[in-house]
């Protein structure tokens, strides 16, 4: 919920003096049906980070919506979430084109989403910016999917939706040539939701398609020892 009435008035502004593609504002949370209002700390939520109020450019942009080697440092990374963003319409026609109907059209896609569509929109997009204002409330609702526990069918779901999100992240890094190990950090974070897929009967398609990925990686003259190595121990029972 857009809860600042000054937001849209910054924005504008802003874009018309830098003509930026992406900007990010401050987002504040709320517990569903709760009155307090806070704002995360840094370890909890990447909200806030090193970039407020200045202009990030090509190259550098495009990686630092990943976490960096060696470091697991929220303020090092920009926020994935599409709704603490507004973006030039010609940026998200660009992604969307790239990505195109292989994942939007699957009724399994129920998590993930706006992650894969910002990792694509800021190699699309030539600038970004933080304005550091309040802008955008977060109710923490404790039905949605991204907060229920990982039981019944959601589970099963939310496997299906990250294999599908890895599929694409990794042809995404091939096309454009980026680092393999944005992949082994992202694989560390929620990889293991993959292996939830030998669990359902419904899903021995998806598992095929990861063991076809998983071997495809391990043949990747560019991935890394670490990335090769983590497939290898954590993914053994799908790599038979």
């Amino acid at each position: 919920m857009i809860f600042n009435p000054f937001l849209f008035e910054k924005l504008y502004e802003s874009y018309l003096n830098y003509n930026l593609d992406i900007i990010e504002y401050t987002v504040f949370y709320q517990i569903e049906k709760g009155n307090k209002i806070y704002c995360p700390k840094e370890s909890d939520q990447n909200h806030y980070h090193n970039y407020s109020n200045k202009i990030i450019y090509q190259p550098e942009l495009s990686n630092i919506i990943y976490f960096k080697p060696n470091s697991k440092e929220y303020s090092t990374v920009i926020c994935r979430t599409i709704w603490s963003k507004i973006y030039k319409k010609n940026i998200i026609l660009k992604a969307i084109k790239y990505i195109g109907d292989f994942y939007y059209n699957n009724d399994n896609i129920i998590i993930a989403e706006d992650t894969l569509l910002n990792i694509v929109m800021f190699n699309f997009a030539k600038n970004y910016t933080n304005l550091n204002i309040p802008g955008y409330l977060y109710n923490i609702r404790k039905s949605s999917i991204s907060h229920l526990n990982d039981e019944s069918d959601y589970l099963r779901k939310k496997s299906i939706s990250f294999f599908l999100y890895y599929f694409l992240f990794y042809r995404y890094i091939k096309d454009f040539d980026k680092d393999r190990n944005y992949l082994y950090y992202d694989l560390k974070a929620f990889g293991l939701y993959i292996l939830n897929l030998e669990k359902y009967k419904s899903t021995k398609h998806y598992l095929k398609e990861a063991e076809i990925m998983f071997k495809e990686i391990l043949d990747d003259n560019k991935a890394t020892v670490e990335l090769k190595n983590y497939i290898k121990l954590n993914f053994k029972t799908i790599m038979k």
